[in-house]
């Protein structure tokens, strides 16, 4: 019958111990070593800390208007930081690229809240987290300033299952 046994780790010391319980009488007596010097984990957190939400990428984010109750969505490769900085420079130029300088030029007074931007969905995978950009648009259709000329590339399957959701 073997027995099972752990033991703080002490150098060539343990070793000599392990080989003499293993054969003492008739019983097989298996040792294992743990080390006490260790106060890692009693000190020191496992966990990282978290990325900043200005460098984080591969996303799907929403940013407020400030004067209505509309979002943009949108998707990015890049540091949701210099994404945010491509916005407020199109805003300022007020050219007719995004729908978001759309929106602020067409409507008097409207502008962005980028600093309560968040992140919706964190994908790292292109096309899925492209997908994922239409169907949240989809989702919030009437509240996004967004062109939706992606959502006409999804079947109407999924347009069935997203509005039954």
């Amino acid at each position: 019958m073997s027995k099972f046994f752990s033991i703080p780790f002490t150098g060539q010391s343990s070793f000599i111990l392990q080989k003499t319980l293993y054969h003492l009488k008739d019983d097989i007596i298996c040792v294992s070593f743990w080390n006490f010097n260790t106060f890692g984990p009693k000190f020191f957190s496992r966990l990282k800390d978290p990325t900043p939400l200005g460098e984080r990428t591969d996303l799907v984010y929403r940013i407020p208007c400030s004067s209505c109750s509309k979002f943009y969505v949108r998707e990015t490769l890049q540091h949701l930081e210099k994404r945010i900085n491509r916005h407020r420079y199109d805003e300022s130029k007020l050219n007719d690229e995004t729908a978001l300088a759309v929106h602020a030029k067409s409507t008097t007074g409207h502008c962005f809240d980028f600093d309560k931007t968040s992140i919706l969905v964190q994908e790292s995978n292109t096309r899925k987290r492209k997908i994922r950009e239409v169907i949240v648009i989809e989702i919030i259709n009437s509240n996004t300033v967004n062109f939706k000329r992606d959502s006409a590339k999804l079947t109407t399957m999924y347009g069935s299952v997203i509005n039954n959701s």
